[in-house]
């Protein structure tokens, strides 16, 4: 997404239920700095998209996250058992695997590198009751970076990372008058 002043800012349309929001991702280092991702109805916003992709890329509906790892059988184990996520396929020939995620079409690519360097973009995934899946995150040793940040009238929102120092987000979304 480009703003006004010529800035750009990654953009995800998703959808809940009968409504699509799109999320911005803005960089910080903690959570507690800054707010990470905004929501905003797109029946209220309007979307500067460029020519060539409106006109050139038809995309699928699906979508893989890719994160470094250091070791793949420690990270599968972890995205299984902290996550509940699935092994999709794995190829060890060139360090990579696939887990399906519970939320359709959005699946976790692990790549082995020699030293992971953590940043970039941080998957979000939404839950219905994010006190719930902090306590399980908590029980399960996860590191968590703070407290639950809400956002009135709009979203709550917990980072936590995987064992690779990976950052990633739990939301949940608030009741809305709109």
């Amino acid at each position: 997404m480009q703003f006004r002043d010529n800035r750009n800012v990654p953009a995800v349309v998703y959808e809940s239920g009968q409504s699509s929001y799109v999320g911005l991702q803005i960089g910080c280092a903690h959570l507690t700095d800054c707010i990470l991702s905004i929501k905003i109805r797109l029946s209220r916003f309007v979307i500067l998209w460029s020519t060539s992709i409106k006109e050139g890329i038809q995309y699928n509906g699906g979508l893989t996250v890719s994160l470094p790892v250091s070791d793949l059988d420690a990270a599968i184990d972890w995205y299984q058992e902290i996550l509940g996520f699935e092994l999709k396929y794995r190829l060890d020939d060139i360090g990579w695997c696939e887990l399906t995620s519970s939320v359709k079409n959005v699946n976790v690519g692990l790549s082995v590198v020699e030293t992971p360097n953590p940043g970039g973009a941080t998957p979000t995934f939404g839950v219905q009751d994010i006190e719930a899946a902090a306590a399980t995150l908590q029980a399960k040793d996860v590191r968590i970076d703070g407290d639950i940040v809400t956002i009135d009238g709009l979203v709550r929102l917990l980072m936590f990372y995987d064992q690779d120092r990976n950052s990633l987000m739990l939301y949940q979304e608030l009741a809305s008058d709109a």
